[in-house]
């Protein structure tokens, strides 16, 4: 026999409120062992930026690349056996005269 309506809204009113109470615990277990809230440790990680992520986002920009193929003709043209000669020899270069 299937539930009546106000059945099935005791039932979700009863699992919303384990629900809330399991997140109230769930914040209180992040602050007791990190030592911050739990919505401050999301946006940490929202907002963490690898140091590719910035190269990358600075390439794009300096170079004007707005589409995928922008991106993937920027590869082809500049990641070559010759570029990566040129980039190493140039950097060893730099790094010499550096530690003179």
């Amino acid at each position: 026999m299937s539930k009546t309506i106000t059945e099935q809204i005791e039932d979700l009113e009863n699992e919303n409120r384990h629900l809330k109470e399991l997140q109230t615990s769930f914040e209180k277990m992040v602050k007791v062992w990190y030592g911050t809230d739990a919505k401050t440790i999301q946006k940490l990680l929202e907002n963490a930026e690898q140091p590719t992520d910035d190269f990358c986002r600075k390439i794009i920009s300096y170079f004007g690349l707005k589409t995928q193929n922008d991106l993937t003709d920027f590869i082809t043209v500049f990641c070559t056996k010759s570029s990566i000669d040129f980039f190493k020899k140039n950097r060893d270069k730099t790094n010499h005269e550096e530690h003179e």
